[in-house]
């Protein structure tokens, strides 16, 4: 399936969550990155959507990506945690599976993920889960460009087969523009292209218009 590039304001592609698709999210900054996580998490809840958080920065310190860090700004954050609408994962060991082409993890995953919406069904909960998972991210950034195609492709399967079963889980997969976007790598965002449903330019969307002379 192809990518979209898709053109509205920062607060409407923030805001309308959309359903069952694989997400590429392109941005140029930690901070920028950072805001999108908080703003999708918190439209999630908003919108009755068991939230993930699956970074693999959950729980570094160092790091500003760290729940820690970003918690202050999500809504009721503690009790969004105890009522299980919002779930932190530490990513770092998918992402080392990813580099040995090892999909075991993000298999038990995907069946914890389908178990979860039906049983947010049964409870009479709106069976919807929002994912931002950043381990595919982290492959671009670090150039393991074909760990990162055959992740992303991974997921583009995965999520092709829940909008099938019509099970909706939306995936967002954060990736730093300032790679993608290199000249001197030109074959890497097209490579890419095919594996998400959507993708959402931050750079192009907060660009500001160019003033009239």
């Amino acid at each position: 399936m192809l990518m979209v590039p898709i053109s509205m304001s920062s607060t409407q592609h923030l805001t309308n969550i959309p359903s069952n698709e694989h997400i590429m999210l392109l941005y140029s900054s930690d901070d920028e990155r950072n805001d999108a996580a908080v703003n999708y998490i918190n439209n999630g809840l908003k919108s009755g959507y068991q939230c993930i958080y699956a970074s693999i920065n959950a729980y570094d310190s160092k790091s500003s990506s760290n729940i820690s860090n970003l918690s202050s700004n999500i809504d009721n954050y503690k009790e969004n945690i105890e009522r299980d609408e919002l779930r932190i994962v530490d990513f770092k060991p998918y992402y080392k599976s990813a580099l040995n082409v090892d999909f075991r993890p993000f298999k038990k995953l995907k069946k914890e993920l389908e178990e979860t919406l039906n049983h947010r069904k049964s409870e009479g909960k709106k069976d919807a889960i929002l994912v931002f998972a950043d381990a595919a991210c982290f492959l671009s950034h670090n150039k393991h460009f074909d760990e990162c195609e055959i992740l992303e492709w991974w997921w583009n399967e995965t999520t092709t087969e829940w909008r099938q079963n019509h099970q909706n889980i939306t995936v967002v997969c954060p990736h730093p523009g300032l790679v993608l976007n290199n000249p001197l790598l030109p074959d890497t965002k097209g490579r890419l292209n095919g594996t998400h449903t959507l993708m959402i330019d931050l750079n192009q969307i907060h660009r500001k218009p160019k003033e009239k002379t």
